[in-house]
């Protein structure tokens, strides 16, 4: 996990603010991936409560991050997730 910081100056106190890299959302899809890395899109949507095209969009973003990418081919494949660190 990657942590922004940014201060700020507020009556002589110093505040810390972190960014996250991913939602809860994206962080649940994450979890059942880890589990069981042949998970369908349809098997995630139903396991999440999100539509099939909520997790293609989750999903597109997780890889455009380079958390998520596909492995072999669109039959036999396997997802791969980054850990974050």
């Amino acid at each position: 996990m990657v942590v922004f910081w940014r201060s700020e100056n507020t009556q002589n106190a110093i505040i810390h603010k972190t960014t996250p890299i991913t939602t809860p959302k994206e962080d649940q899809i994450l979890k059942l991936i880890k589990e069981n890395s042949k998970k369908t899109k349809q098997e995630i949507a139903k396991k999440t409560g999100i539509t099939i095209s909520g997790v293609k969009y989750h999903i597109k973003k997780l890889k455009s991050k380079k958390l998520l990418s596909w492995k072999g081919t669109s039959r036999k494949g396997s997802w791969k997730v980054k850990e974050i660190t």
